[in-house]
């Protein structure tokens, strides 16, 4: 979207000066030639930045920069200033009317396309930090509700199991044979490796929404040339996966060659995400089924499960510390494996799609670009 710049001045051979000097610039320009015509332009179009004039009739720029910063509506567009004063005093008034910056006449080309270049991305930085600050405000209250109602019992499980493992040694080390300190000893690694995990994917999961919502980082991180081979990426992460659930015989890998644009470790996150829900809820025996072929001119993957499914509402409320315990149709835990893999699919795919019957067995599908290498 270009951006947009208001040129307020009363004479008009000014802005034909200002648009020729900018013409290499990729901006859409408007003019208002008075004050009034200025405030009435502003209720129904917002520019980007404003060129104002400080020499006019009738309502002169200090004015007019005051009302525009006295309307909340208005208050954060970026203004500079174009004078001829050059007086300290002078120019210490035009910042105390709420001008954020001054171009001195006779304008130079070069000052003009670097201070309204400057501006513009004031303006980009502040309308980023108002869409995340309108995220955050239309999510606290739910996140706050999951938070303290999963945080709490995630984090003291693992956390109880430590502790309770430590309290054992010390107070009868002396009593305690070898075999049974080691298996004390295997109890607080598996608890502080299950914590890890928990906060690991609780800052996986705060580093993709801010990607996702920060829309500069997002085009940025769509646009990143990423080379992610599937075999290591999706294939060696579901074997593990599996093997880590000793159901290495149950996993059935079916994934073609190919080097994916996504970064790897978010490749990795997606498939050790799906794989190990699949694993979750499904029985020892019963295969689960990843598959990662060439469709459509993306590259689908498909993690395929016999397990307890879940039903269209429960699908519909996935999100961040919404876990589901299918065989007893209940929420509850942190729930942000699905969330990141739906996430990750947001930001770097397209199609994401869970397909499950509440009777048994879940499909979740994604596209994803490739590479040709």
């Amino acid at each position: 979207m270009q951006p947009s710049v208001l040129i307020v001045d009363d004479e008009p051979d000014n802005f034909d000066i200002i648009e020729t000097l900018l013409h290499e610039q990729d901006y859409q320009l408007y003019y208002a030639p008075s004050g009034e015509k200025t405030l009435a332009l502003l209720e129904n179009f917002q520019p980007d930045t404003i060129l104002l004039d400080i020499m006019m009739p009738d309502m002169d720029g200090m004015e007019i920069c005051q009302k525009i910063r006295a309307n909340p509506k208005w208050e954060a567009i970026p203004v500079i200033v174009v004078t001829a004063l050059s007086a300290k005093e002078d120019l210490a008034r035009c910042f105390a009317a709420g001008a954020d910056d001054f171009i001195s006449k006779p304008v130079n080309g070069i000052e003009l396309r670097a201070r309204v270049a400057s501006m513009l991305r004031i303006k980009q930085q502040r309308d980023r930090l108002q869409g995340l600050l309108e995220f955050l405000q239309q999510n606290l209250q739910y996140l706050r509700s999951c938070i303290a109602y999963s945080l709490p019992h995630e984090f003291n499980t693992p956390m109880n199991g430590i502790l309770g493992s430590v309290d054992l040694l010390i107070d009868g080390y002396e009593d305690i044979d070898t075999e049974e300190r080691q298996e004390l000893l295997q109890l607080m690694k598996g608890s502080a490796e299950r914590m890890n995990g928990l906060i690991q994917n609780f800052l996986t999961y705060a580093r993709l929404e801010l990607t996702k919502t920060d829309l500069e980082q997002l085009e940025k991180t769509r646009k990143t040339r990423y080379e992610t081979p599937t075999l290591s990426a999706i294939a060696g992460v579901a074997k593990h996966e599996a093997k880590q659930a000793n159901r290495g015989e149950d996993l059935v890998c079916e994934v073609e060659e190919a080097t994916l644009s996504i970064a790897a470790f978010d490749l990795q996150k997606f498939t050790e995400t799906l794989v190990s829900n699949a694993l979750k809820f499904s029985s020892p025996g019963t295969p689960v089924r990843v598959i990662g072929q060439f469709m459509n001119g993306m590259f689908q993957i498909s993690v395929i499960d016999r397990g307890t499914g879940m039903t269209p509402e429960q699908i519909k409320s996935i999100g961040a510390y919404v876990k589901f315990d299918r065989s007893r149709n209940q929420q509850q835990g942190m729930g942000l494996g699905l969330a990141i893999a739906k996430t990750i699919a947001e930001i770097y795919g397209k199609d994401f799609q869970i397909h499950s019957d509440p009777n048994g067995g879940t499909t979740v599908q994604v596209l994803f670009p490739f590479v040709n290498i």
